[in-house]
């Protein structure tokens, strides 16, 4: 690796490479319209890419063009140079904006670091071909937020016709000279990255919720770096999930530790009275908790039980909270008040409604923390008192209008 400011040189081309800028080289779209006079810079190949990337100035390319008329274009020279291209209506616009141009390209500080042809046509190959894996998808994902998100920051290779040297080139404008040892980092860790290769594992199907973007990444970073795991989710019911283990040998020996650590279920013992508030709101409790401690949570009803599956710490976190979520609510039930109605048998049915809505309408309106309907045909309402005393009420107005209703429909017949 080595860090060096390349030469920047305006107008020192020979007459054919000044025609060549003038679009006239093979393969290069012609340009058409009235004439323009092209006043060409040549520079390197890293910042001539630099100039056209968005996160550059916000493609100084593009600005050259809204605010100076000018047209902007860069072509590759032998070795790493590049050619900038001005084109513009007339010689003392172009030469005007190529000034410009030579004073942007000089801010640049260009940093290069040596590899290999292979590296970087894996970095840097964005064909889309249907056959690339998600490993490749991942690489290119962050090369392409280097190349085009970091603002003041971009990253690009040396020339493919460049036979003597590889390089990949970090760009940085003066005011993100900063971030260059976190962006060479990151660049650094994206070649060595270049030698993982990837061994694939089935997910039991007991498993397949298990996997989800929050327990990927606490595995993913408790690697350090030394593999990565990338689920693959069943297409359908028919097919199996699988793990891709990305990495050194040594990285994948431990994903396969950590994921006998990771399948080792964690349980907590769920009291009938935290059933409901626990799965309310769409089982927000066992949400949070999931996402606070980076854990797949289950709840078995027949084993009245919580299971936790995690890495060991982190399932240590989500029994913590789930403890401490039964501790607040034994605090909360020890103010409750209980109450008991019995209904007759045609009373049941108008009290609980069609899929349940009146009795989960009079539940929620009331505040009470629970009513239950037993097959003893007793109603037990659970809450503090002012609640349990609306839902006494409700349930009493709701079952007086139905059979008022009723009675009204049979006079009517």
């Amino acid at each position: 690796m080595k860090g060096q400011n390349l030469l920047i040189k305006p107008n020192l081309l020979n007459p054919q490479a000044a025609a060549q800028g003038n679009g006239q080289s093979a393969g290069e779209t012609k340009f058409e319209g009235p004439p323009m006079v092209n006043e060409p810079v040549q520079t390197d190949c890293f910042r001539g890419r630099a100039f056209q990337s968005d996160s550059m100035g916000g493609n100084y390319a593009k600005m050259m063009k809204e605010k100076n008329g000018v047209t902007v274009s860069v072509a590759p020279l032998s070795g790493n140079g590049a050619l900038v291209n001005c084109r513009a209506p007339s010689k003392d616009q172009a030469l005007s904006a190529s000034k410009v141009i030579s004073k942007i390209l000089s801010g640049f500080h260009v940093e290069l670091i040596d590899t290999t042809d292979e590296v970087l046509d894996k970095l840097f190959d964005t064909t889309m071909n249907p056959d690339k894996t998600i490993e490749e998808i991942y690489m290119l994902g962050r090369v392409s937020h280097l190349k085009n998100k970091e603002l003041g920051v971009t990253i690009a290779r040396s020339n493919p016709d460049n036979f003597e040297t590889s390089q990949i080139g970090i760009i940085v404008e003066e005011s993100a000279r900063k971030e260059l040892p976190r962006i060479r980092a990151d660049v650094l860790d994206l070649v060595r990255k270049c030698s993982f290769t990837t061994e694939t594992v089935k997910v039991p199907r007991a498993h397949t919720k298990t996997w989800g973007e929050t327990t990927t990444t606490s595995v993913n970073d408790a690697l350090n770096g030394e593999a990565m795991i990338f689920f693959r989710r069943a297409q359908t019911k028919d097919d199996e999930s699988f793990l891709d283990l990305w990495g050194t040998p040594e990285g994948r020996e431990r994903v396969k530790e950590l994921l006998k650590q990771f399948y080792e279920a964690a349980s907590v013992p769920v009291p009938e009275e935290a059933v409901q508030p626990m799965l309310q709101d769409r089982c927000k409790i066992l949400q949070d908790i999931q996402r606070d401690a980076a854990v797949s949570l289950y709840y078995s009803k027949p084993d009245s039980a919580v299971f936790i599956y995690g890495l060991k710490n982190n399932k240590g976190k989500a029994v913590g909270d789930f403890n401490k979520f039964l501790d607040s609510l034994h605090k909360q039930l020890a103010k409750y008040t209980i109450k008991q109605i019995e209904l007759r048998s045609d009373e049941m049915g108008i009290l609980i409604g069609p899929k349940g809505r009146n009795i989960r309408r009079i539940t929620e309106e009331s505040l009470c923390h629970d009513i239950r309907v037993g097959e003893d045909q007793i109603v037990t309402i659970t809450g503090l008192p002012a609640a349990v005393d609306k839902a006494v009420t409700m349930i009493e107005e709701e079952l007086s209008m139905r059979v008022s209703a009723g009675c009204w429909v049979c006079r009517r017949s």
